[in-house]
């Protein structure tokens, strides 16, 4: 069942939070942060592609926390165009780095808008990076670039929004990037949520394999 809770930005902002972790009996494999899509757009951590990620990770042996960007619902503050917001993650991952195993690896994944949030991101204290649908029009993504720590797209390949092709050009060089796609989807994932669990699952299975049964 899923905690509610707050944590607090570098500049005094109040974020609503929730977390959701395995059971004891389950072995801990990996910390995630999820980020949100755009707040301008209805955006929230209760969103679309946000929510089923968090409803399945602690059956995966996942610890997830989700929070709220400044001025979405509960949280303080306003909006930033993704300037401030950068704040709202590194806070979120500090708080969720606290929560768990130091030995743990920590993902830090996000949908459209949060995805390139979570890609803005530098922070030592994250292990990998999960980005879904990132539009690479906010924050600063391509200080991963080089980064090399493990990276992962999930594409939709219908993306209206943005041209997977584009993504793939644009991040060819990137080190340690491997990108998979959805077939059919929109950016929404509208009915191929399963398939973008799947690819999100095999991933963390990659950064923290699954304890042999």
């Amino acid at each position: 069942m899923a905690a509610t809770s707050t944590l607090q930005t570098a500049d005094g902002v109040i974020l609503e939070c929730e977390r959701s972790a395995p059971a004891p009996s389950t072995t801990l494999r990996a910390g995630v942060v999820l980020c949100h899509p755009h707040p301008a757009h209805g955006g929230s951590m209760r969103a679309v592609v946000v929510s089923p990620l968090f409803g399945a990770s602690s059956e995966l042996g996942i610890d997830t926390l989700r929070f709220n960007f400044r001025g979405v619902e509960h949280s303080q503050g306003s909006f930033d165009n993704g300037n401030d917001e950068q704040l709202d993650v590194d806070a979120a991952v500090v708080a969720h780095r606290a929560n768990i195993d130091p030995a743990v690896p920590l993902v830090l994944m996000g949908f459209s808008f949060g995805a390139d949030l979570a890609l803005s991101s530098s922070s030592p204290l994250i292990d990998a990076y999960c980005a879904i649908a990132p539009p690479l029009r906010f924050g600063n993504p391509e200080i991963l670039a080089t980064d090399s720590r493990e990276k992962q797209f999930v594409l939709a390949a219908k993306d209206e929004f943005r041209d997977p092709q584009w993504i793939r050009d644009r991040t060819s060089a990137w080190r340690n990037l491997s990108v998979a796609s959805v077939a059919g989807a929109n950016h929404f994932f509208v009915a191929k949520t399963e398939p973008l669990l799947a690819h999100v699952a095999a991933f963390l299975d990659r950064v923290a394999p699954r304890p042999a049964s």
